[in-house]
């Protein structure tokens, strides 16, 4: 992208266009982003990150193989967003976060299967942790964005804490953890549920 619009990128930045036509679904436009944060005068560890976004417009029927019951209906518009960065912000203090949107149940494995098989969850999620000598930390923010068709426990927040091998006059050791958060279990709304609700009872 940037040899097409006559720029020259910044050190460490890429920028891929991706178009397609595929004759049993239909066409697709996306582009994949990547980037490195070089390091600075304090001589930290430097950024680095991705971003990628995809769409089609599909009229073609989902093949994902072994017996699932009635598949699902896909949208017409169905695609996804990625963005995902990990830095070391200062001496001790690393951040790590994803923000990830799929648009329906079958995309993720039907347009990326190797990714979808062996690549990380596409949770969306904010974690910050920070350690120095003995003491440790770590915050982490965790929603469920769209995917409504997973069931899983937001964390809203989550903080940890702990202490290890604290000497006292070189004859005690002292060690100490804590932790205090907002979990909220969000169960699938589309079927087969994984879990019943009050009224559905049989």
């Amino acid at each position: 992208m940037y040899k097409i619009l006559a720029l020259r990128p910044p050190p460490g930045h890429s920028w891929k266009l991706n178009l397609d036509f595929l004759s049993d679904r239909g066409p697709g436009v996306g582009s994949d982003y990547t980037y490195t944060i070089p390091i600075g005068e304090d001589g930290f560890t430097p950024g680095q990150g991705y971003a990628r976004v995809y769409g089609i417009n599909d009229g073609g029927v989902d093949v994902l193989g072994g017996n699932r019951g009635t598949p699902p209906d896909h949208p017409q518009n169905r695609g996804r967003a990625l963005w995902r960065h990990q830095q070391e912000i200062i001496e001790g203090m690393y951040f790590q976060g994803q923000i990830a949107y799929l648009s329906d149940q079958n995309f993720f494995e039907q347009y990326y299967k190797q990714e979808f098989d062996f690549g990380p969850t596409q949770e969306s999620f904010l974690y910050l942790t920070y350690q120095k000598e003995n003491l440790w930390s770590s915050g982490l923010v965790l929603p469920r964005v769209g995917q409504n068709w997973m069931t899983r426990t937001e964390w809203l927040p989550k903080v940890d804490g702990a202490i290890v091998g604290q000497s006292f006059w070189d004859l005690f050791s002292y060690n100490a953890r804590a932790s205090a958060g907002y979990a909220q279990l969000s169960p699938s709304t589309v079927n087969p549920l994984p879990v019943l609700l009050d009224g559905q009872g049989g």
